[in-house]
């Protein structure tokens, strides 16, 4: 006695699996697709690495803002070697509002001393792929420092205040082109442009 269900004599069941031609035709699906997707992935890990470094200045440069109005003083800062910011960046309180950290500076009497400290020394990150042009998207030279007083507005070494005509700049590019450029106003606003 035969079932319904079970297989006749000579009669052969379907193979499960892929033919040939289907699994040619999956492999070209995928290489195309991964032609087209891994130079886009290289280019937003880039570019999110430019935004990473700009992210970090302006978060420094936040801080160095908050700090001089924290303690109520000068707090500058500056890269590590001359106006190269790949080098890293130092935050240091200022309270002679010189160009450069001088460990033995001190303002004030009795209780209310002010005396230079190093607060933050962020040696060389991982900056290799940016570049800091000499000039930023209006012309001028990029900012090799920002100094603020106690009430967080952007100072000049010679202890004048900066002109609403002329913002602190930094830029830093990509090779691909991308730029962001750091500004500061004369009010101490700190923001990112996309150039």
């Amino acid at each position: 006695m035969t079932k319904a269900w079970q297989e006749a004599p000579g009669m052969r069941l379907p193979q499960g699996g892929f033919t040939i031609i289907e699994l040619v035709v999956t492999i070209v699906v995928l290489a195309v697709l991964t032609g087209i997707g891994i130079p886009s992935l290289r280019e937003f890990l880039v570019r999110s690495q430019l935004s990473s470094a700009a992210g970090e200045i302006h978060a420094a440069v936040a801080r160095t803002r908050q700090e001089s109005i924290t303690r109520g003083t000068f707090v500058t800062i500056t890269p590590l070697t001359g106006t190269d910011w790949a080098t890293g960046y130092q935050i240091f309180v200022n309270p002679r509002n010189r160009a450069t950290y001088t460990p033995t500076d001190s303002v004030g009497a009795g209780t209310s001393i002010v005396s230079a400290e190093i607060l933050t020394v962020r040696d060389a990150p991982n900056w290799s792929y940016i570049t800091w042009p000499a000039n930023t998207s209006d012309g001028n030279p990029h900012r090799d420092y920002f100094t603020f007083d106690d009430t967080g507005r952007p100072r000049n070494f010679d202890g004048t205040v900066m002109t609403p005509a002329s913002p602190s700049r930094v830029r830093m590019c990509i090779s691909g082109g991308a730029c962001r450029e750091l500004l500061v106003d004369n009010l101490g606003r700190i923001q990112i442009l996309k150039n």
